[in-house]
């Protein structure tokens, strides 16, 4: 190691990490008032938090690991991709979560319907104008894959795994859905948040995450706009809604929602095996190279995790309590604009 370089650890403690997501939404929060007071028009507001927002998670999270000596590029994997063939499958998996995620909201949102909450989420996309769309569209993408990724998968994820897998994954999509902030949209985000936790462990890295999440909105979005400009029928849209005043039969609800899982499911265990055999591949390699280039002494080794103090379960549940209180907080909001 050059004298004077810092050394950066390649992990961080599910605690610290609760902590940079709570600074994290804080500095969002401080962000969209400041927004707020400059006055300006609805339309230039929107864009400046649609972009804002991203780029305050990347912000905090870049600082936040780096003042706690953690490598945000080891975090995220981000010099790590996975091969090539992965991307695909990425992309198809993104899709598949659509078909099988969205009738569940819809179903949800049926429901809360029933109980007498009929709020469903206004989020600023120019349906009405091609080129805005596709600039919204690029926004919704991209820009999530920037903050949101490296925020949840890349800073939280990195700490919670350190529990278990499981763990990591549940805790990570529970803290995803609550994110949002409404009550519709925590089937959808909680399933697809369990998904993007799931490969982003098997594959060591934030771009299964980045590609899924990116190309989740973008079918999300597309479908919307094709639906308003007429490019696809009532029933068909009925099936993401899970309308069945469309004209939707309950038997092709049925088979396809099914056979999404069964697909989507199948892709999962596929994913599985791929990545046993390209870690095993990885160790092979590995193990070669350092039977006949040994590494520098001290370069190369796996710091031990410093175990964390006691009691260490106060900043995941301060977060997701946050959270829940921000959930309630805009629940409340919403009812009482009617």
């Amino acid at each position: 190691m050059k004298e004077g370089k810092i050394a950066l650890r390649k992990d961080i403690e599910l605690t610290t990490a609760s902590l940079i997501l709570l600074v994290a939404i804080g500095a969002e929060i401080l962000f969209q008032s400041f927004v707020l007071l400059l006055g300006l028009s609805e339309s230039a507001r929107n864009w400046t938090i649609v972009v804002g927002n991203q780029l305050v998670f990347f912000v905090v999270c870049l600082v936040a690991t780096r003042v706690c000596g953690s490598d945000l590029a080891a975090l995220t994997g981000v010099k790590r991709p996975p091969k090539a063939f992965f991307f695909p499958l990425f992309l198809l998996t993104a899709a598949l979560c659509v078909f099988a995620f969205a009738p569940l909201a819809g179903l949800l949102s049926q429901g809360l319907k029933a109980l007498g909450y009929a709020y469903t989420p206004q989020y600023f996309v120019p349906y009405e104008n091609a080129g805005l769309f596709v600039l919204a569209l690029l926004a919704l993408t991209f820009l999530p894959m920037l903050g949101e990724e490296v925020m949840m998968r890349g800073v939280l994820l990195s700490g919670a795994k350190k529990k278990s897998p499981i763990f990591a994954v549940l805790f990570t999509a529970t803290v995803f859905a609550l994110f949002h902030g409404n009550l519709v949209q925590l089937v959808h985000q909680f399933l697809l948040g369990a998904v993007i936790g799931y490969l982003v462990f098997l594959t060591g890295s934030i771009y299964a995450g980045a590609v899924i999440h990116g190309a989740n909105n973008a079918c999300a979005l597309l479908i919307d706009y094709l639906y308003l400009h007429n490019k696809i029928g009532t029933r068909a849209y009925g099936y993401f809604t899970a309308d069945f005043s469309s004209g939707l039969e309950g038997g092709v609800f049925a088979a396809v929602l099914v056979g999404s899982w069964v697909i989507l499911a199948l892709l999962l265990f596929l994913f599985k095996r791929m990545s046993d055999a390209s870690e095993l591949s990885q160790v092979k390699e590995k193990n070669e190279e350092s039977a006949f280039a040994p590494s520098p002494e001290g370069e190369g080794r796996e710091e031990a995790p410093v175990p964390e103090k006691k009691p260490a379960w106060i900043p995941p549940a301060l977060l997701v309590g946050t959270l829940l209180l921000l959930l309630v907080a805009n629940v409340v909001s919403e009812v009482m604009q009617k």
